[in-house]
């Protein structure tokens, strides 16, 4: 126990050296300032703070725009005024933010633009390629109409960076297509806007128009869902869009259910995000262009791809569950050094305290075990002296020495006759034994602890594990061959078990090694 306690009191004191004499990294402090709150950037944000698990030294604050330019710039200024290391900034529009971006790049703080661009300088940029995917699913309306017929664009939020580069990749594969007429209606990526342009669109064309569409293809997912539920479009008009985003009311989901015919998803990727910001923070190589990989989503493909994103989803929030809770502990103590000393004294008693609990309580077991072997061997020895009186005087076990036993040794002749009997037999269980005799499992179990204080279970347990010393001292039988004998169906169990109640391990001539 010393020794073991000795050891753990060294680990501890060298952690405890370390925390109260190691000197605290730099923390960063990272701006995020969102645009606007939807699902998609919930997303991004949750996956930002899951990637700073690792970090102690980075610190993230949020702000979100609500689609508002002046909002967002404000936000941004307030962030330069309080000295953030970095900012991770998705502009609302281009052409209003990018003032405020060449402020805080004058300022001396990078600036990495994420799924926005604006018109002017910054340090990094990560995304998707937008015009690439407005050209694929331009392709992939073509093909689904087969190179003709009306189609319907509903675009984002007008002089966002990724509105208009999805319409121009968009127009440079429609464009190929002259069977196909497009009409292209403006959006702000919000589900009632796509609602509201397509009845502006039939207040325009008429009702009529609005139910020979043969595509609609929206810049977002939400926006497509708004088409849908305006009530207008035909039975056979399809709807497509860009996101894909996992969970129950996530894009993925409606192109499985084929409420869309596809979408396109975006990554948010906040873990790369992080990454290149400490690349910046921390001098190290980094890209200024990064670019997302995406993909198209089909029906044939969603469910897959479903499945490995809710299994995605279900690993990040059990990590988050467990990050929260190794919080609460680290921030408690993480600037209390005496209370951590008085805690880890705390710890060390406990720990020998429940060393030496653990190892009384061992002991207990094994001078029980020993108390009750002793006991068994007992009513062995007595069982032994009944048959040797048997075969002598050539009598029925009923008129032989059992007439001079008490209850207690003749019941308990009984169970040893009855486990001897089977003693090669695996299979013989409590249950097989209480058969044999008569009784219940629950009135064989009273009665034996009675008599014993042991269970029957052990009974049959040590009855074989002395029946094989018995035999493994005779000698003529291997190892292998005694655990058979004795009703063990694994020779690497009964080695275990033998070692345990005998402190050593079996050998067939009778010593053992220790």
């Amino acid at each position: 126990m010393n020794k073991s306690l000795a050891i753990i009191t060294a680990f501890l004191a060298c952690f405890l050296l370390c925390c109260c004499q190691g000197k605290e990294g730099k923390r960063y402090v990272i701006g995020v300032s969102q645009c606007s709150e939807d699902i998609w950037r919930d997303k991004l944000n949750e996956e930002l703070k899951t990637a700073t698990f690792p970090e102690d030294e980075v610190s993230l604050q949020f702000a979100s725009a609500d689609d508002n330019d002046t909002l967002q710039i404000r936000q941004i200024e307030q962030f330069i005024k309080e000295g953030v290391d970095l900012l991770v900034i998705s502009p609302n529009q281009a052409h209003a933010i990018t003032p405020v971006v060449n402020k805080a790049m004058r300022k001396g703080i990078p600036v990495i633009l994420f799924d926005r661009r604006t018109d002017g300088a910054y340090t990094a940029f990560i995304g998707a390629n937008n015009v690439e995917i407005g050209r694929q699913m331009g392709d992939f309306v073509a093909r689904q109409t087969g190179h003709r017929g009306s189609v319907v664009e509903i675009m984002g939020l007008k002089g966002s960076s990724p509105a208009a580069d999805r319409h121009r990749g968009f127009m440079q594969s429609i464009a190929k297509y002259p069977g196909i007429k497009l009409v292209s209606l403006q959006g702000d990526w919000t589900k009632a806007s796509g609602k509201r342009a397509i009845l502006d669109l039939k207040r325009r064309q008429g009702a009529d128009f609005c139910a020979t569409i043969d595509y609609v293809f929206a810049q977002n997912d939400r926006m497509a869902m708004g088409a849908l539920e305006a009530g207008v479009l035909g039975k056979r008009t399809k709807l497509c869009g860009v996101d894909a985003l996992p969970g129950p009311e996530g894009g993925m989901r409606l192109v499985a259910d084929s409420v869309l015919s596809a979408s396109y998803i975006y990554p948010t990727r906040g873990d790369l995000v992080l990454k290149l910001a400490l690349n910046i923070l921390k001098h190290r190589p980094y890209s200024k262009e990064n670019l997302l990989q995406s993909a198209l989503v089909t029906p044939d493909k969603a469910p897959l791809m479903r499945m490995q994103a809710d299994e995605m989803n279900m690993q990040q929030q059990r990590i988050q569950d467990l990050h929260k809770k190794l919080d609460l502990f680290f921030v408690r103590y993480h600037h209390q050094k005496v209370y951590l000393l008085f805690t880890v004294i705390i710890l060390i008693l406990l720990v020998g305290i429940f060393i030496y609990v653990y190892r009384m309580a061992v002991y207990r077991h094994r001078m029980t075990e020993k108390a009750i072997t002793e006991k068994l061997q007992h009513y062995m020895q007595l069982n032994e002296q009944r048959n040797r009186m048997e075969r002598l005087a050539q009598l029925p076990a009923a008129e032989s020495a059992d007439n001079v036993l008490d209850a207690d040794t003749k019941f308990m002749n009984r169970i040893f006759d009855c486990i001897i009997k089977n003693l090669s037999d695996s299979a013989f269980s409590v249950e097989l034994l209480a058969a044999q005799l008569g009784m219940s499992r629950v009135q064989l179990y009273r009665k034996v602890k009675t008599i014993t204080d042991s269970s029957p279970v052990e009974i049959i347990r040590i009855t074989r594990l002395q029946q094989a010393d018995r035999l493994l001292r005779q000698g003529g039988m291997n190892v292998s061959e005694v655990s058979y004998e004795v009703g063990f169906s694994s020779p690497s169990y009964f080695s275990k078990c033998y070692k345990e109640h005998f402190g050593h391990q079996p050998t067939a001539s009778g010593t053992h090694a220790e």
